[in-house]
């Protein structure tokens, strides 16, 4: 990921002249004032790419971070975007469990240990999370998921 942020890859500001290096400024200025949430996530990747390039970024999971940092939120990322503002929010994948279509047969015949009840539950909550992340007030917005069977679809 880092290389598509890499404009300057091919040579220094010098080799293009002053604006280059004005331009580069300009970038890194920007960077810093950008605000990037990277929801959904601990393992850092995707935080640590953005980190690299400069950006204000931060992490967010229900869960710790995989490795220690003070730039990952261990608490509802609902919570956070009611919060806080950011400029670009980056969802990394939000918990897809119950809404693709492998899950599915899983809301036919539960699995051991758990009722159908408690998987059309999971369903509602996992649609809810996607729904709120999809509608969420941010400039710029990324979600990854995969295809949605046709229950998750009606959920959002």
């Amino acid at each position: 990921m880092l290389d598509q942020f890499d404009l300057f890859n091919n040579g220094g500001a010098s080799q293009f002249g002053e604006r280059q290096s004005d331009l580069e400024q300009l970038i890194q200025e920007a960077n810093a004032e950008t605000r990037v949430l990277v929801a959904c996530e601990t393992s850092g990747i995707v935080r640590g790419a953005f980190e690299r390039q400069g950006f204000d970024v931060w992490s967010c999971d229900l869960l710790p971070a995989d490795t220690p940092t003070n730039r990952h939120m261990q608490e509802d990322v609902r919570d956070v975007l009611a919060r806080d503002h950011f400029d670009l929010v980056m969802i990394g994948h939000p918990p897809c469990t119950r809404l693709c279509n492998s899950g599915v047969r899983w809301l036919h015949k539960a699995p051991p240990n758990k009722t159908l009840d408690q998987m059309w539950s999971e369903l509602d909550e996992g649609a809810a999370l996607f729904s709120e992340l999809w509608n969420a007030d941010v400039p710029c917005l990324a979600i990854e998921n995969p295809v949605m069977h046709k229950h998750a679809k009606q959920k959002r």
